[in-house]
């Protein structure tokens, strides 16, 4: 099933308010100062938003009537949000999840987006044939990190093969999060990716698996590389995979 235009403009845009829409909860008791109102950019995908969407957003977000909402007011709007069912959340409320420093508020966005099935959602949107919005579906994928969600790791391992630099890189960051041994492969063809910073991401995410298929593709990318950048991100990660393997269980 296709995504609809306004569910792809809220993915795309999701992320251009997230300086004023971060849901900035220091604590469930302690509550940061208001933020700056929401530029006319970052209220565009709002726009595509019906009002009870755009009010609950704003409501979690803490930018309603220009202060700060109680953690248990955040909680109750994400929470009405879920039961709408309405996909066009999935982006502003991965945003949020991403943003927020308050535990409960995470847990209860993290509920959320899983009833709104933001995996495959976003999942669909990373083969849109922009690669703004590609990027911007991974990197969601990523605050998400709905391993449950077939379409998430598969969305994710496509993107490393997408021929845009930036979408390989983010899905690359994507997968270092969130997947697992088996997209070790994956992520180890791409150690001779074009593009340096496609090749320090892959770096970093093979780092996180304990697994030693990727220390030997590290050591082997290591003798190849010749851009002292991307060196100094195998050489962290190859630490990190020794310094795992001695560390005693």
């Amino acid at each position: 099933m296709m995504l609809s235009s306004n569910v792809l403009k809220a993915i795309q845009l999701a992320s251009l308010g997230a300086g004023c829409a971060t849901a900035a909860s220091a604590s469930a008791s302690a509550e940061p100062p208001a933020r700056a109102p929401l530029t006319t950019q970052a209220r565009e995908p709002a726009m595509d938003m019906s009002a009870r969407v755009r009010e609950k957003i704003a409501v979690i977000a803490g930018r309603n009537i220009g202060h700060e909402e109680k953690p248990s007011v955040r909680i109750e709007a994400i929470r009405a949000l879920a039961e709408m069912m309405d996909e066009t959340a999935v982006g502003p409320l991965a945003v949020l999840l991403e943003n927020s420093a308050s535990d409960a508020i995470r847990a209860e966005i993290a509920s959320a987006l899983k009833k709104l099935n933001a995996g495959n959602v976003l999942a669909k949107a990373a083969s849109d044939p922009r690669p703004e919005v590609r990027t911007q579906a991974l990197r969601l994928l990523r605050v998400v990190c709905d391993r449950a969600s077939e379409g998430s790791a598969k969305a994710m391992r496509a993107g490393l093969d997408d021929p845009d630099p930036t979408v390989r890189t983010t899905a690359a960051t994507a997968l270092g999060r969130c997947g697992g041994p088996v997209d070790v492969p994956a992520l180890a063809g791409r150690l001779t990716d074009e593009n340096d910073e496609v090749r320090s991401a892959v770096a970093q995410a093979l780092g996180n698996f304990q697994d030693a298929r990727a220390q030997a593709a590290l050591e082997k990318a290591l003798e190849n590389e010749a851009d002292p950048f991307v060196q100094v991100f195998i050489r962290g990660s190859l630490k990190r995979l020794k310094a795992k393997s001695t560390t005693p269980r």
